[in-house]
Protein backbone atom coordinates (compact mmCIF):
# COMPACT_ATOMS: atom_id res chain seq x y z
CA UNK A 1 0.00 0.00 0.00
CA UNK A 2 2.80 2.40 0.95
CA UNK A 3 4.59 1.66 -2.33
CA UNK A 4 1.42 2.42 -4.29
CA UNK A 5 0.96 5.73 -2.46
CA UNK A 6 4.58 6.69 -3.04
CA UNK A 7 4.29 5.85 -6.74
CA UNK A 8 1.12 7.95 -6.97
CA UNK A 9 2.74 10.98 -5.31
CA UNK A 10 5.81 10.72 -7.52
CA UNK A 11 3.58 10.55 -10.59
CA UNK A 12 1.61 13.60 -9.45
CA UNK A 13 4.82 15.54 -8.72
CA UNK A 14 6.33 14.72 -12.11
CA UNK A 15 3.08 15.68 -13.80
CA UNK A 16 3.10 19.06 -12.03
CA UNK A 17 6.73 19.71 -13.00
CA UNK A 18 6.04 18.75 -16.61
CA UNK A 19 3.00 21.03 -16.71
CA UNK A 20 4.99 23.94 -15.32
CA UNK A 21 7.78 23.41 -17.86
CA UNK A 22 5.28 23.23 -20.72
CA UNK A 23 3.67 26.45 -19.54
CA UNK A 24 7.06 28.19 -19.42
CA UNK A 25 7.97 26.98 -22.91
CA UNK A 26 4.69 28.36 -24.25
CA UNK A 27 5.27 31.62 -22.41
CA UNK A 28 8.75 32.10 -23.86
CA UNK A 29 7.41 31.33 -27.32
CA UNK A 30 4.54 33.82 -27.00
CA UNK A 31 6.66 36.53 -25.38
CA UNK A 32 9.27 36.52 -28.12
CA UNK A 33 12.98 36.82 -27.40
CA UNK A 34 14.18 37.10 -23.84
CA UNK A 35 17.36 38.36 -22.27
CA UNK A 36 19.36 37.30 -19.26
CA UNK A 37 20.07 39.91 -16.64
CA UNK A 38 22.89 40.07 -14.15
CA UNK A 39 22.28 39.71 -10.44
CA UNK A 40 23.25 42.41 -7.96
CA UNK A 41 26.54 41.81 -6.17
CA UNK A 42 28.16 43.06 -2.97
CA UNK A 43 24.95 44.56 -1.61
CA UNK A 44 23.40 43.55 1.70
CA UNK A 45 19.82 42.31 1.54
CA UNK A 46 17.79 41.43 -1.53
CA UNK A 47 16.48 43.53 -4.42
CA UNK A 48 13.43 41.29 -4.69
CA UNK A 49 10.00 41.43 -3.09
CA UNK A 50 10.75 37.89 -1.98
CA UNK A 51 14.30 36.57 -2.12
CA UNK A 52 13.06 33.06 -2.92
CA UNK A 53 11.41 32.00 -6.15
CA UNK A 54 7.66 32.42 -5.82
CA UNK A 55 5.01 30.49 -7.73
CA UNK A 56 2.18 32.44 -9.28
CA UNK A 57 0.24 33.54 -12.33
CA UNK A 58 1.18 36.20 -14.84
CA UNK A 59 -0.75 37.96 -17.58
CA UNK A 60 0.92 39.43 -20.65
CA UNK A 61 -0.16 42.60 -22.42
CA UNK A 62 -1.83 40.30 -24.98
CA UNK A 63 -4.06 39.06 -22.10
CA UNK A 64 -2.57 35.57 -22.29
CA UNK A 65 -2.45 34.00 -18.84
CA UNK A 66 0.20 31.59 -17.58
CA UNK A 67 -0.11 29.72 -14.30
CA UNK A 68 2.39 28.00 -12.02
CA UNK A 69 5.28 30.21 -13.06
CA UNK A 70 8.35 30.67 -10.83
CA UNK A 71 8.84 34.41 -10.52
CA UNK A 72 10.81 37.11 -8.77
CA UNK A 73 9.90 40.80 -8.62
CA UNK A 74 12.87 43.18 -8.64
CA UNK A 75 11.85 46.27 -6.65
CA UNK A 76 14.95 48.22 -7.67
CA UNK A 77 14.50 47.86 -11.44
CA UNK A 78 10.69 47.47 -11.15
CA UNK A 79 10.78 44.34 -13.32
CA UNK A 80 9.33 40.85 -12.97
CA UNK A 81 11.44 37.86 -14.01
CA UNK A 82 10.77 34.18 -14.55
CA UNK A 83 13.10 31.36 -13.62
CA UNK A 84 15.61 30.10 -16.17
CA UNK A 85 16.73 26.48 -16.34
CA UNK A 86 20.03 27.37 -14.61
CA UNK A 87 18.22 29.28 -11.83
CA UNK A 88 18.98 32.55 -13.62
CA UNK A 89 16.60 35.39 -14.41
CA UNK A 90 14.66 35.82 -17.65
CA UNK A 91 13.19 39.18 -18.58
CA UNK A 92 10.34 38.84 -21.06
CA UNK A 93 10.25 41.20 -24.02
CA UNK A 94 6.46 41.18 -23.95
CA UNK A 95 5.54 43.12 -20.81
CA UNK A 96 3.77 41.46 -17.95
CA UNK A 97 0.75 43.63 -17.19
CA UNK A 98 -0.24 41.75 -14.03
CA UNK A 99 1.26 39.04 -11.87
CA UNK A 100 -0.07 37.26 -8.82
CA UNK A 101 2.19 35.65 -6.22
CA UNK A 102 0.89 32.80 -4.07
CA UNK A 103 1.84 32.74 -0.40
CA UNK A 104 1.14 30.38 2.47
CA UNK A 105 0.83 32.20 5.77
CA UNK A 106 -0.41 31.64 9.31
CA UNK A 107 -3.92 32.55 8.19
CA UNK A 108 -3.90 30.17 5.23
CA UNK A 109 -3.13 30.82 1.59
CA UNK A 110 -3.11 34.37 0.31
CA UNK A 111 -2.22 36.08 -2.94
CA UNK A 112 -0.41 39.31 -3.74
CA UNK A 113 -1.57 41.10 -6.90
CA UNK A 114 0.75 43.45 -8.81
CA UNK A 115 -0.42 45.52 -11.77
CA UNK A 116 0.89 48.17 -14.14
CA UNK A 117 -0.86 50.63 -16.45
CA UNK A 118 -1.88 53.26 -13.92
CA UNK A 119 -1.66 56.88 -15.06
CA UNK A 120 -1.81 60.17 -13.17
CA UNK A 121 0.09 58.86 -10.16
CA UNK A 122 2.79 61.13 -8.68
CA UNK A 123 6.38 60.04 -9.41
CA UNK A 124 5.24 56.98 -11.34
CA UNK A 125 4.83 55.92 -14.95
CA UNK A 126 2.35 53.55 -16.62
CA UNK A 127 5.21 50.99 -16.55
CA UNK A 128 5.36 51.04 -12.72
CA UNK A 129 3.99 48.03 -10.84
CA UNK A 130 1.75 48.59 -7.84
CA UNK A 131 0.53 46.06 -5.33
CA UNK A 132 -3.27 46.18 -5.39
CA UNK A 133 -4.35 45.91 -1.76
CA UNK A 134 -8.01 46.75 -2.45
CA UNK A 135 -9.72 46.74 -5.84
CA UNK A 136 -12.92 48.58 -6.75
CA UNK A 137 -14.08 52.10 -7.53
CA UNK A 138 -11.46 53.29 -5.06
CA UNK A 139 -8.31 51.21 -5.14
CA UNK A 140 -5.71 51.07 -2.40
CA UNK A 141 -2.27 50.72 -3.96
CA UNK A 142 1.08 50.08 -2.34
CA UNK A 143 4.46 50.79 -3.87
CA UNK A 144 7.70 49.49 -2.38
CA UNK A 145 10.76 50.86 -4.14
CA UNK A 146 14.13 49.53 -3.11
CA UNK A 147 17.02 51.96 -3.26
CA UNK A 148 20.70 51.20 -2.79
CA UNK A 149 22.17 53.11 0.12
CA UNK A 150 25.94 53.38 0.53
CA UNK A 151 27.43 53.90 3.99
CA UNK A 152 31.03 54.53 4.91
CA UNK A 153 32.21 53.95 8.45
CA UNK A 154 34.10 56.77 10.16
CA UNK A 155 37.81 56.61 9.32
CA UNK A 156 37.22 53.64 7.03
CA UNK A 157 38.41 53.36 3.43
CA UNK A 158 35.66 50.89 2.56
CA UNK A 159 31.90 51.31 2.34
CA UNK A 160 28.91 48.99 2.45
CA UNK A 161 25.85 49.00 0.23
CA UNK A 162 22.41 48.01 1.46
CA UNK A 163 18.97 47.69 -0.09
CA UNK A 164 16.53 50.05 1.66
CA UNK A 165 12.72 49.95 1.30
CA UNK A 166 10.80 53.12 0.46
CA UNK A 167 7.08 52.45 1.00
CA UNK A 168 4.27 54.62 -0.34
CA UNK A 169 0.47 54.23 -0.37
CA UNK A 170 -1.96 55.66 -2.91
CA UNK A 171 -5.71 55.81 -3.32
CA UNK A 172 -6.57 55.55 -7.01
CA UNK A 173 -9.98 57.04 -7.66
CA UNK A 174 -11.68 58.58 -10.70
CA UNK A 175 -8.57 58.09 -12.83
CA UNK A 176 -6.15 59.75 -10.42
CA UNK A 177 -3.69 58.43 -7.87
CA UNK A 178 -3.51 60.32 -4.59
CA UNK A 179 -0.46 59.85 -2.39
CA UNK A 180 -1.64 59.33 1.19
CA UNK A 181 -0.10 59.18 4.61
CA UNK A 182 -1.22 56.52 7.01
CA UNK A 183 -3.40 58.84 9.06
CA UNK A 184 -7.05 59.82 9.27
CA UNK A 185 -6.69 63.34 7.88
CA UNK A 186 -4.85 62.30 4.73
CA UNK A 187 -7.13 59.35 3.93
CA UNK A 188 -10.39 61.23 4.54
CA UNK A 189 -9.17 64.06 2.32
CA UNK A 190 -8.74 61.60 -0.54
CA UNK A 191 -12.23 60.16 0.12
CA UNK A 192 -13.91 63.46 0.95
CA UNK A 193 -17.17 62.69 -0.89
CA UNK A 194 -18.11 60.16 1.83
CA UNK A 195 -16.34 61.75 4.79
CA UNK A 196 -19.24 61.81 7.33
CA UNK A 197 -20.06 58.14 6.77
CA UNK A 198 -16.39 57.19 6.94
CA UNK A 199 -15.83 59.09 10.18
CA UNK A 200 -18.75 57.23 11.75
CA UNK A 201 -17.39 53.89 10.53
CA UNK A 202 -13.91 54.66 11.88
CA UNK A 203 -15.30 55.56 15.29
CA UNK A 204 -17.73 52.63 15.56
CA UNK A 205 -15.07 50.10 14.53
CA UNK A 206 -12.20 51.72 16.42
CA UNK A 207 -9.98 51.78 13.32
CA UNK A 208 -6.33 52.73 13.60
CA UNK A 209 -5.47 54.26 10.23
CA UNK A 210 -1.77 53.89 10.83
CA UNK A 211 -2.34 50.16 10.36
CA UNK A 212 -2.50 48.83 6.79
CA UNK A 213 -5.21 46.32 7.69
CA UNK A 214 -7.54 49.02 9.02
CA UNK A 215 -6.97 51.22 5.97
CA UNK A 216 -7.99 48.23 3.85
CA UNK A 217 -11.15 47.81 5.92
CA UNK A 218 -12.03 51.45 5.39
CA UNK A 219 -11.57 51.18 1.61
CA UNK A 220 -13.78 48.08 1.49
CA UNK A 221 -16.45 50.01 3.36
CA UNK A 222 -16.09 53.04 1.08
CA UNK A 223 -16.56 50.85 -1.99
CA UNK A 224 -19.75 49.44 -0.48
CA UNK A 225 -21.41 52.88 -0.16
Amino acid sequence: MKKKLLAFFLFAFNLTVAYGQAQQNLLLQDAGNHVMVQKYVDIKGSPFYNADWQTGTLTLMTNKVYKDMSMKYDEVADKVYIKAANDGLILLNDKVKEFVLDFSGPNGNEVKVFRLGYSNIPDASPDSYFEVLIDGKAQLLKKITKIIQENREYNSASSTKTFIDVVKYYIFIQGNGILIKRDKKSILKALSDKQPALETYIKENNLNLKAELDIKKLLVYYNSL
